[in-house]
């Protein structure tokens, strides 16, 4: 009762700090999101935005990034700019982030950039492939690193218009998917998967908390998977690089596989196991489990 009356507290703590503008109201939210205070009263996040505040997913977490953003800008600014105007630098890293905000402001007449002064800066720091501003691939971010490509410098490649090879024809295929499921609600997306359909009661509330978290890390996940490649693609990799990599290449909650049936020691996605319903060890009680993707070694 203790713990439940503490949540409420903390949760009404952030929903002033949001209604009145005082402090870090994005930070707020994101403790809301992360400290999972809004269960008590709607399923997901996504539900509580929409009700509580009147936003949708998506705008809640620009809400939250711009957080992240203030942050890393705190250094090297006197006040916290709007956050359409840091929204543009969430493709960067942060130290690419401070400096083009800064030379946004070195550029503005008045020293306050505009949204557009700076997406032009970071548009800057992107490679274009295509014609389509992108994060830089490692080869170019370390020739940033190193100075042989200036910071500001603007890349372009140009690649065939169609893919050329099966991998390449499937990867296409795959970025399109997700680019679709992206515009999904939560619970439309929830919906999309395969096991959704198949596990029932603590083991289907359990998954999609878990298919969740999942969602809501991913683009985290993917940044982190892209210097993690760049700084463990040696020769050889220990146990720690062995261990980072196969958790950033855990398979998509749409390739995640019911337990086994009984004939292979399995639950069959129950669970439990038996008349005397013990935890199953294959699952560890959950009824799916998770496999890392093929190349995690």
């Amino acid at each position: 009762m203790r713990e439940v009356l503490t949540r409420r507290h903390q949760l009404a703590k952030h929903e002033t700090i949001i209604e009145k503008g005082i402090g870090d109201a994005y930070k707020s939210l994101e403790a809301i999101r992360d400290e999972e205070l809004y269960t008590d009263s709607h399923e997901t996040f996504e539900a509580y935005c929409k009700e509580r505040w009147g936003i949708s997913r998506s705008r809640a977490y620009q809400l939250i990034n711009a957080s992240t953003i203030a942050a890393n800008l705190s250094t090297i600014v006197d006040k916290t700019p709007s956050e359409a105007v840091m929204r543009p630098l969430t493709k960067l890293p942060p130290a690419e982030q401070r400096a083009a905000f800064k030379e946004a402001v070195k550029k503005a007449p008045d020293g306050v950039p505009t949204a557009r002064q700076v997406q032009a800066e970071v548009d800057r720091r992107l490679t274009h492939v295509n014609g389509i501003a992108k994060p830089d691939p490692p080869e170019i971010a370390k020739a940033r690193a190193n100075g042989k490509i200036p910071h500001d410098a603007v890349v372009t490649i140009e690649l065939p218009d169609e893919p050329t090879t099966v991998d390449e024809v499937a990867e296409d295929h795959e970025q399109i998917k997700a680019q679709s499921e992206d515009e999904l609600s939560d619970e439309d997306w929830l919906e999309t998967l395969p096991l959704a359909k198949k596990l029932e009661g603590y083991m289907l509330r359990d998954f999609k908390k878990d298919a969740l978290a999942f969602r809501h890390l991913e683009k985290a996940r993917a940044a982190y998977l892209h210097h993690a490649q760049r700084e463990l693609k040696r020769p050889w990799v220990g146990p720690y690089g062995n261990r980072v990599m196969s958790f950033l290449k855990i398979e998509p909650p749409q390739k995640w596989n019911l337990c086994t049936g009984l004939e292979n020691g399995g639950c069959g996605g129950k669970g439990l196991i038996g008349v005397n319903n013990l935890k199953c060890t294959k699952c560890n009680g959950c009824g799916y489990w998770i496999m890392g993707r093929k190349d995690a070694s």
